[in-house]
């Protein structure tokens, strides 16, 4: 196992200007918000959050991102095993690591010791190994996903999904299921609230606006499905956490 003290979590942004470059340790990129455009080894590939990036140590790798896209960037000696003999540098993040990257970007946000963080790099470590990693969604399913992404105050039908998808509901419902891990209707949840933080953190919108914008009618009831998902309203999220 790679040694624990030497993986290193970060929350880092990127610009839409294309940059390059390498590094003597091995790397994931995990999009929280919005996506990015990245090449390597010959392959390149546009990876949201449902997605990972796996970067050798000592690969040069090109990378462009999405503005207010935001990602949880962990540094590592070395690749677990399964990710060492993977064919594609881009693959599907599990249900399960998609939830606990979310948890570390939230502790990584507030106070915290160096104890703590060595003991999420243990866990997210032991994680990875014990994946059966797929390579990237099915390019159908991409479709989907765009679709999904493109208007989150909009909620498609399975039947225009499966339509844009060139597949049959049924074929849609059971492919969606096995590639992101959960339903169209959780993935789509988790994309308005992951939108709706992002608004709440880097933006003045007012919170009624917000609803709007991630497919409410009414800001209580955003409220409550916000609180529900988070622990915490969208109010408690925006105000200045008090010095210590």
């Amino acid at each position: 196992m790679a040694s624990l003290t030497d993986l290193r979590f970060s929350i880092r942004c990127y610009t839409l200007s294309v940059c390059a470059h390498r590094h003597d340790y091995a790397q994931l990129v995990l999009p929280l918000q919005g996506c990015i455009n990245i090449e390597l080894n010959g392959h390149a590939g546009r990876i949201g959050p449902s997605g990972c990036v796996v970067i050798p140590a000592g690969t040069v790798h090109s990378f462009a991102a999405e503005q207010q896209a935001h990602f949880l960037v962990v540094d590592l000696p070395a690749l677990p095993v399964g990710m060492q003999r993977l064919d594609t540098p881009f693959v599907t993040l599990p249900a399960g690591l998609q939830r606990y990257a979310a948890f570390v970007e939230t502790q990584l946000q507030q106070a915290h010791g160096e104890a703590l963080v060595r003991d999420m790099g243990r866990l997210f470590y032991q994680l990875l190994e014990t994946q059966e990693w797929q390579p990237r969604l099915d390019s159908r399913l991409q479709r989907a996903l765009q679709y999904l992404e493109r208007d989150l105050a909009v909620t498609p039908t399975l039947e225009q999904l499966a339509t844009n998808s060139f597949l049959s509901v049924s074929q849609y419902k059971t492919l969606f299921k096995q590639q992101v891990g959960m339903t169209t209707g959780q993935y789509l949840q988790q994309l308005r609230m992951e939108k709706a933080r992002s608004l709440l953190a880097f933006t003045d919108i007012p919170i009624g606006i917000i609803a709007e914008r991630v497919g409410f009618q009414n800001a209580p009831a955003f409220s409550r499905r916000f609180r529900a998902h988070f622990g915490l309203s969208p109010r408690q999220l925006r105000s200045p956490r008090p010095l210590r």
